[in-house]
C-alpha cells in the first residue's frame, strides 16, 4: 500500500518540476533525484508511512478487505498531495537538481549534462 502513495507523490513531484520549465522537455535523472529525496526526506513520507502502519495494525486488509485498502491509498493521497505539491515547490525555488553533488549516495554515476549537436537541448 505505502509504496503505491510513495510513487504517485514522487510522480506528481517529477511532474512539477517537468511543468516549472520555460520550454519543453523530457524527464532527466536530475530531476528525478530531486523528486525523490524532497519527497523522501519530507515529513510528509513518515506520516504516510505511520498512518498506512496504524491501518495494517488494525486489521484494515484483513478485517474490511481489499475495496477498504483501495479507499484508504485514495484517502492518503488527497490528504496529503496539496501538502507534497507545496512542499516540492519550495524545494524547486531553493535547489538546481543539475548542480546535485549527492548523486554518489544514490548509487548513481552518470556524466554531466552536454547539449546535443542536434536540437541544443541537455542530455544525459
Amino acid at each position: 500500500m505505502v509504496y503505491v502513495i510513495d510513487l504517485i507523490l514522487v510522480m506528481q513531484n517529477v511532474f512539477l518540476i517537468v511543468q516549472a520549465q520555460n520550454t519543453p522537455t523530457s524527464v532527466d535523472i536530475w530531476m528525478i533525484n530531486l523528486a525523490v529525496r524532497t519527497y523522501r526526506m519530507s515529513p510528509i513520507k513518515a506520516q504516510i508511512h505511520t498512518d498506512i502502519m496504524d491501518f495494517v495494525d488494525k486489521g484494515g486488509i484483513a478485517d474490511h478487505g481489499r475495496n477498504n485498502a483501495v479507499d484508504r491509498i485514495v484517502a492518503l493521497i488527497e490528504q496529503h498531495r496539496k501538502e507534497s505539491a507545496e512542499l516540492m515547490k519550495q524545494k524547486m525555488t531553493t535547489e538546481d537538481p543539475s548542480k546535485d553533488e549527492n548523486l554518489h549516495t544514490w548509487g548513481i554515476e552518470l556524466p554531466k549534462p552536454s547539449s546535443s549537436p542536434v536540437d541544443g537541448r541537455r542530455v544525459v
